[in-house]
């Protein structure tokens, strides 16, 4: 809720900024907290969606995060050539953005919290709590509760230090590295696509295909490719995990 409410209040302050400056400083400061809601989102899934629906449940994420390119693109497409109340169309755009977060914080508030999160804080009865809810909505009865012996819960902090332990240092280094190559290849990809298929006339153009990835059709066209790929994702993931299941297994079989 900490970063829901930093990403809100730093767009409101954004919108009304008069200088490039200001509004670099704060476009700065609202991306730290939209980071952190990434990161939020994806950690919330994973720990409360089965494994077999994790593939879905964050592919249907993406499509809603996705979703904010044709929103926004069609937002500024009716708002930035007019002045509204005294405020240009730009700052408008902002300060809807900044409005929706109020809409999510009263959706998020409806949300359960994390078990494990409140079991690592040493709230194991908060988090017991939280489990017999989830397993009352789904018809389970409640699993029995279990003892924590006194002395042997361990309260974890969950600081930056940790991330580089011995035990997470690989598995961070791995993910810096694919969130770096995923950002460029997303941006820079996109954006190469569209300049060489936008150009004088090509939003006219006579061939379907020029004219479908001309620029603002490009993005509408994204968010759709997350749910439909996500059944092709979950196949080839299945074969990969097959395949080295029978490399690694098969040096180890026994002679006929």
């Amino acid at each position: 809720m900490f970063a829901l409410a930093w990403y809100g209040i730093f767009s409101l302050l954004m919108a009304f900024q008069s200088s490039a400056e200001g509004v670099i400083f704060f476009r700065f400061l609202v991306g730290i907290g939209l980071g952190i809601e990434l990161v939020t989102i994806d950690t919330y899934l994973s720990e409360w969606v089965p494994t077999h629906l994790r593939n879905k449940a964050f592919a249907f994420a993406f499509f809603i995060q996705f979703l904010s390119v044709p929103a926004v693109a069609l937002m500024s497409w009716m708002l930035v050539p007019i002045t509204l109340f005294g405020l240009s169309g730009w700052r408008w755009v902002i300060i809807f953005g900044a409005l929706c977060s109020l809409v999510i914080w009263v959706i998020r508030k409806k949300l359960p919290e994390s078990a494990r999160w409140l079991e690592v804080k040493g709230r194991n009865d908060d988090a017991h709590a939280v489990m017999c809810e989830m397993e009352q909505r789904c018809g389970i009865a409640p699993s029995p509760q279990h003892r924590t012996e006194a002395g042997t819960a361990k309260t974890q902090t969950g600081t930056f230090k940790e991330i580089w332990a011995p035990e997470y240092r690989k598995r961070t280094i791995m993910l810096m590295v694919m969130n770096f190559f995923q950002a460029i290849g997303f941006f820079w990809l996109r954006q190469l696509a569209a300049s060489a298929a936008v150009g004088p006339g090509r939003e006219h153009h006579p061939q379907p295909a020029v004219r479908l990835f001309h620029y603002p059709r490009l993005s509408d066209w994204l968010p759709v490719l997350h749910p439909l790929c996500s059944p092709l994702r979950e196949q080839m993931a299945d074969r990969a995990l097959r395949t080295d299941d029978g490399g690694v297994r098969h040096p180890f079989r026994p002679a006929e």
